[in-house]
């Protein structure tokens, strides 16, 4: 059963979601999904017995590009410099349930502490606030404990200026369960440190952005190349021109040098985002800084 958590915003379990998406509810007209698939056969997946009928809106990447509508990454702001690559699904809206009378918007975030929760705040935010104006919302994950419980305490942190752990407290007079993993904590200090809004610009966030693509590095993923753009506070005669192919098989980031004499300070000013590599080397080419400390991080002790 749902918990009540302020007027017309409730959490609760997939369990929960499943039945109000088969029998209906008088109080829950609208649901956001968290979970780690946004089709509507992971309900099935889950219990086979289980036939929800759907009917697709739209779905909206981080780059902009829907189907079956308009998506913008204004929905994100500034889409270019987050954490998400443009092809990244943002979220998924649809008509489902009995009767298609329930609107259903899933965005697809894994309950796992290296994930990332915090560029799929301000859409669900601005789900959250408008369908409440239009009846009950359900936000619900896999168990209802983790996922579902972040969002909603970033919400109450943004809607009444609290604490992170004010928040989490107040959801827990509603739901005593709710125990979002340490890596979601951490994002939603983040989130308060930024003035309860996922600033961009702000110094926490490209930390984050940073770790984030530095993990991403690190996995053997493909970084697209528009989370490279010119560090504005570098000179762009620095920043143009300069190739410094590195050496392969080094055991740490120093013997990456070409050079020993090269230093630590010109190295970081120099080299960014990595290139496909001939003749046995590694070509890194000077985008900025962002791009490097990627590299460096991926590299390093605490990247890897």
């Amino acid at each position: 059963m749902p918990y009540l958590v302020r007027e017309h915003l409730f959490i609760g379990n997939i369990s929960d979601a499943a039945d109000i998406l088969q029998n209906g509810s008088s109080e829950i007209t609208h649901m956001l999904s968290v979970l780690s698939s946004a089709s509507i056969s992971f309900f099935t997946e889950w219990r086979s017995s289980l036939t929800i009928p759907s009917k697709e809106i739209k779905k909206v990447y981080a780059g902009g590009s829907g189907d079956g509508g308009s998506g913008s990454v204004d929905d994100l702001g500034d889409g270019s410099r987050s954490c998400l690559s443009p092809t990244k699904l943002l979220y998924s809206l649809e008509y489902a349930g009995k009767d298609l009378k329930l609107v259903r918007m899933t965005v697809p975030i894994r309950d796992m502490e290296s994930e990332n929760l915090l560029d799929y705040l301000d859409v669900c935010f601005d789900f959250i606030d408008r369908r409440r104006k239009e009846g009950g919302v359900l936000v619900h994950c896999f168990a209802g404990v983790s996922r579902s419980a972040a969002i909603i305490t970033a919400y109450l942190m943004r809607t009444e200026q609290l604490s992170s752990e004010g928040a989490l407290e107040s959801l827990r007079q509603s739901c005593e369960s709710v125990c979002p993993n340490d890596g979601f904590l951490e994002q939603l200090k983040m989130f308060e440190e930024m003035g309860f809004k996922v600033n961009r610009g702000s110094p926490i966030y490209k930390r984050f952005r940073l770790k984030v693509l530095g993990d991403s590095y690190n996995r053997g993923e493909k970084i697209d190349s528009s989370k490279f753009g010119a560090d504005p506070g570098l000179p762009v005669e620095v920043l143009s021109g300069i190739i410094v192919p590195l050496r392969t098989g080094a055991r740490n980031v120093e013997e990456l040098l070409p050079c020993r004499r090269m230093s630590w300070i010109t190295f970081l000013v120099r080299v960014r985002q990595p290139l496909s590599g001939t003749s046995g080397k590694v070509a890194i080419v000077l985008t900025d800084l962002m791009s490097l400390s990627v590299l460096l991080y991926s590299l390093s002790p605490f990247g890897g």
